[in-house]
């Protein structure tokens, strides 16, 4: 099975590439371009370029780029099928299908675990819909949303359904369709018996909340009970292959757009809190599940917002989750705050009592830096405290805490506004207080002897050169050749006609300089994608390359094209002439190379070849021929001329 060629092109050119990035990161004009935060590397500034006119995306840091296609992949973890069906149902296109020749359509095709899995979950969340809606099994559900005031068009927003009171009612919809029961034990939708045979459903009369990822694709639930006597209270599917419960968040597929607005994301404590905050027209909410919120939550959290606002408890669970938070303002720039809402409310029991919205907006409002707010627990403790022992106790391990959460590490100007509000709680001055912090800091440090017999693991190099080039040249050498070959590529991404463009010498660049002579891996594998297209005489752009490599997962090579032609027009500013002696200059240094190695090689066998050899194969006559005939035909200047002493 197959989608046409001229269905990926419609869908790429009814999607634009601005407002989708635009849905997942924030993003802001600057002259023609976009610019957004990178989410594919510890960006701390815009460094991703999103060009409109192109319909591409590149991240000058870490050269992360592509097109619609490549963004979904990358971002989203799709494979190219799934991103394409996206984005093709976002456009509101049918992808027609076509099955090879001889296929009778009907037997099934070999599919990426993970869409098997997401096949699986959507299946089960249809079925618990479908209870929801039930004369008889919903009956219960129905009455408990009525009870908590969730209405009608927020069962349908967020999809909520529920689990019959039997435990073969999922099981029973699976056997009936005929879908593969290893498929939902997989998701944690059914379970094994651990006595006898077969299988049970792992949720029973509960209220079904599915969790969604940031485009809205189910990949786990969260169940809440029906009976008060059934435990526990909430129950979630296992962690899975789709699921990671300590870095998902409940409802972000349905609050990115606002929470990037406001560049503020407010995180809850649970399903239903979520949905009355969206019900009052607060929508920048989301939840953890059952977690505090980690570093991983925060990591997702700052492609969207700048700041973050905890609502937790006034109690010690609620104390604690706070004080965990602490590790995400670390672990990333966002700024946490934490609100404590009034009377000892939870979000759902505020909203719905009078003035409910105008006490929620000021508690979020008055929130207060996470780092105060543990500074006052602590200041607390010290002052409870009945000895200097006790005392210096207390300050000695939370200045250790916030030491081994990585305080050494943050940037100088945030660690100094630290430190001060910290020798002020402590009552210490600055500078006493920085001796300890690099005590504590040189006792965590291995010692010499604990550290010398590991191995140094340097990252693998982005461009790999051949062997025999890297040890025979100098780096200097290397990456001019390196770059004359982006160079070379990112000229003709730009003005394909040059493919037929005649050197000095009257050779065509099609002939002077071929895919073999690239001596970089994933820059000839991708003058070889060019290569071929411009022989045959194919239409050649940016967009319609990227999302061929893009269907064909060659990510590394999505990333080189977009930024070679980047590169270069960023070289050569719209200039045609520019492009052309940029282009020929790259040629000939791509040449210059071969040469070189061509005279190493003669100079080497002259070397060898005593002085009167008669033999008129390998004569030294004759390989001087050789030598000065190619220095006339590609007027290079001689670099290896001298005769060798005999």
């Amino acid at each position: 099975m197959a989608i046409r060629e001229d269905q990926k092109l419609q869908v790429q050119e009814a999607t634009d590439i601005v407002a989708l990035i635009g849905e997942h990161v924030a993003i802001q004009k600057k002259g023609r371009e976009w610019v957004a935060v990178c989410p594919f590397h510890d960006d701390h500034r815009p460094s991703m370029t999103v060009s409109p006119d192109k319909q591409i995306f590149k991240c000058f840091s870490c050269g992360a780029g592509g097109d619609v296609f490549s963004w979904m992949t990358r971002y989203q973890r799709m494979t190219f099928p799934e991103a394409l069906a996206h984005l093709a149902e976002r456009a509101g296109i049918r992808l027609q299908r076509t099955w090879p020749s001889g296929h009778d359509g009907a037997a099934g095709t070999t599919v990426d675990e993970r869409r098997t899995l997401l096949s699986a979950t959507a299946s089960t969340l249809e079925c618990f819909r479908a209870f929801l809606r039930h004369t008889e099994h919903g009956t219960v559900a129905r009455r408990y949303l009525e009870q908590r005031g969730i209405r009608a068009e927020s069962i349908e927003a967020f999809q909520i359904g529920c689990a019959p009171d039997r435990w073969d009612g999922l099981l029973t919809m699976i056997e009936s369709r005929g879908w593969v029961l290893g498929d939902f034990e997989r998701i944690g939708a059914v379970m094994e018996r651990s006595s006898g045979e077969g299988h049970y459903d792992r949720f029973r009369n509960r209220l079904i909340f599915p969790i969604c990822d940031d485009v809205g694709r189910p990949i786990a639930f969260g169940a809440r009970r029906l009976r008060e006597e059934d435990d526990p209270k909430y129950l979630n599917s296992p962690e899975s292959q789709l699921f990671n419960k300590s870095a998902t968040l409940y409802g972000l597929h349905l609050s990115k757009q606002e929470i990037i607005a406001r560049r503020t994301a407010v995180v809850v404590e649970g399903y239903t809190d979520v949905i009355a905050c969206h019900q009052v027209g607060v929508k920048n909410v989301v939840a953890t599940l059952g977690t505090a919120l980690t570093s991983q939550h925060a990591k997702q959290l700052r492609r969207y917002a700048d700041k973050v606002v905890l609502i937790f408890d006034p109690d010690e669970a609620g104390q604690q989750a706070a004080d965990r938070a602490v590790e995400a303002f670390f672990s990333s720039e966002l700024d946490v705050a934490v609100a404590v809402l009034p009377d000892a409310l939870d979000p759902a029991a505020l909203l719905a009592e009078p003035e409910g919205l105008q006490r929620w907006q000021r508690a979020v409002e008055q929130a207060v830096d996470v780092l105060e707010f543990q500074f006052q627990r602590v200041g607390a403790q010290l002052r409870d405290a009945a000895t200097i022992s006790g005392r210096q106790r207390i300050a000695e391990q939370y200045v250790q805490r916030l030491a081994a959460l990585g305080l050494d590490r943050q940037d100088p100007i945030r660690r100094s506004m630290i430190v001060h509000k910290l020798a002020q709680l402590l009552h210490v001055s600055e500078s006493d207080l920085s001796s300890l912090m690099k005590r504590m800091e040189t006792s965590r440090r291995p010692r010499h002897d604990d550290v010398r017999n590991v191995t140094d693991k340097r990252p693998e190099p982005v461009f790999q050169v051949k062997d025999e080039v890297a040890s025979t040249h100098s780096a200097p050498r290397i990456n001019a050749l390196q770059t004359a070959e982006q160079q070379l590529i990112g000229a003709l991404l730009r003005q394909p006609a040059l493919f037929h463009h005649t050197l000095d010498d009257g050779k065509l660049i099609h002939d002077a300089v071929r895919p073999e002579d690239f001596v970089t891996q994933t820059s000839r594998r991708l003058y070889e994608q060019v290569y071929t297209r411009l022989s045959r005489k194919d239409h050649l752009s940016l967009r319609a390359l990227v999302a061929d490599l893009g269907s064909d997962h060659e990510q590394d090579l999505v990333d080189l094209a977009t930024g070679t032609e980047a590169d270069m027009e960023r070289l050569c500013a719209g200039s045609e002439e520019r492009l052309v002696v940029a282009f020929r200059g790259a040629a000939e240094t791509i040449r210059g190379y071969h040469r070189d190695q061509d005279y190493s090689r003669i100079r080497g066998r002259l070397i060898d070849t005593p002085v009167g050899h008669d033999d008129p194969a390998d004569g030294r006559e004759r390989l001087l021929r050789e030598m000065v005939q190619n220095r006339r035909e590609n007027r290079h200047p001689a670099r290896i001329g001298r005769k060798p002493s005999s």
